[in-house]
């Protein structure tokens, strides 16, 4: 069983963090996931048939984690989720049997739309959404100006 844990409210950077709203949707342009997500802060793992064990800490988590997206894989041997930093969002990797953290990606995966990643059925493959390297910066609605009508 992993047990998740988050603060009861949201903090002030949190808050304040700048939002494009795009046919419904609310995104952050920096870190490129959803502004209305909530974060998990910790990480547990307890192994159900030991009732009166107590949970095991996931080592290896990033400093101040914000948590999303966590999806166990199809055998139950791993659990994936994102982080989200100052800059982007990234991939790490629970191993179950050791309660380890690792992280697979850098900050630059595609978060806009849901869930960035998928787990194939081999239990070690992932299909993640990524930003490409070559994208150009999203426009800032507020700083763009009207171009106006060309009369000749």
């Amino acid at each position: 069983m992993l047990l998740s844990y988050r603060s009861v409210y949201k903090t002030l950077d949190d808050l304040n963090q700048d939002e494009m709203r795009l046919a419904g949707l609310r995104i952050n342009p920096v870190t490129n996931i959803s502004s209305t997500v909530t974060y998990s802060n910790n990480l547990k793992i307890r192994k159900i048939k030991d009732v009166k064990a107590e949970p095991t800490q996931v080592s290896g988590l990033p400093a101040q984690p914000r948590i999303t997206y966590i999806s166990w894989s199809p055998d139950d041997s791993k659990i994936a989720f994102t982080n989200t930093t100052a800059t982007g969002v990234e991939l790490w990797v629970i191993d179950v049997a050791t309660a380890a953290a690792t992280r697979l990606t850098d900050a630059n995966l595609n978060a806009n739309m849901g869930m960035p990643y998928s787990w194939y059925k081999d239990n070690k493959t992932l299909l993640v959404r990524m930003i490409p390297v070559s994208r150009p910066a999203l426009i800032d609605s507020k700083k763009d100006l009207p171009k106006g009508l060309l009369f000749q």
